[in-house]
């Protein structure tokens, strides 16, 4: 499981605690006083607690309609409701990703993923999703994530549904704003991708994204001895920024883990 390890629960609540803590003096060396920084601490642990909740089998009924109608307008409003660890006012740099929801080619609601073209110079060859630095004339967030997502894979979401929670830069002078929207259905051999950013674009069903048995666990060098999430169910490995994104939002906001 997702805690299974040789250290006991407590110590790895308490090395997640403070690596939030270490994140959050790193983004708010301006802070405008102890409050901010706490609740920013706060927002930060109860994001990082969700996205590291311990995978259990999910009812299939609950997947099989996760991205319907009806339940896209719960999904917003669960976004709506998200008290954000927001690094806006924090950090001057900013980019956005896309988490692109989707049906498959079964007419299953799945996850669309790229594969990072092998030449670029960060994060080369890794599964990611489409997103980048903002421009100077991107209004905000969600229309750096739809512009980056535009020119990666030549799509534009049916719907945003709204803003997860911001998360820092591996050098912690970023802000990446994760926008979740769902993009009707999608067959990637029919995607338009860029080359020289995209090696290839993919789905993974929900169904598999939630399978314990698809799931893992690796270990950030920055919180030791914190398991942090991997998904095993599609062609390529899913770990590091995008595996966390993705877990909190399945976690939260698509099949909300305390719904069964």
């Amino acid at each position: 499981g997702m805690l299974s390890s040789d250290i006991s629960t407590t110590t790895v609540i308490i090395a997640s605690f403070v690596g939030l803590v270490f994140v959050a003096m790193l983004v708010t060396g301006r802070c405008r006083g102890i409050v901010s920084t706490a609740m920013l601490v706060v927002r930060g642990f109860k994001m990082h607690t969700i996205a590291r909740k311990t995978p259990k089998p999910v009812p299939e009924h609950l997947v099989a309609h996760c991205l319907s109608v009806q339940n896209r307008e719960i999904m917003k409003q669960r976004l709506e409701e998200i008290d954000r660890f927001d690094l806006g006012s924090k950090l001057s740099k900013r980019a956005s990703v896309l988490i692109p929801l989707c049906h498959d080619v079964n007419g299953e609601p799945a996850v669309l993923f790229t594969l990072r073209a092998t030449a670029l110079r960060s994060h080369s060859g890794e599964v990611s999703f489409p997103g980048g630095k903002a421009d100077e004339e991107d209004e905000d967030g969600v229309t750096t994530a739809l512009r980056e997502c535009k020119e990666e894979v030549d799509l534009v979401p049916e719907e945003v549904l709204g803003l997860w929670h911001d998360l820092p830069s591996k050098r912690g002078d970023m802000a990446v704003t994760a926008v979740v929207a769902y993009m009707g259905q999608v067959l990637p051999e029919e995607l338009n991708c860029n080359p020289h950013e995209v090696e290839e674009a993919f789905v993974v069903p929900i169904k598999r994204l939630l399978d314990p048995s698809l799931r893992s666990t690796w270990t950030s060098p920055r919180l030791k001895g914190v398991a942090m999430p991997e998904f095993l169910g599609g062609p390529h490995r899913i770990w590091g920024l995008t595996a966390y994104m993705l877990a909190g939002v399945l976690n939260a906001v698509i099949v909300p883990y305390d719904s069964y």
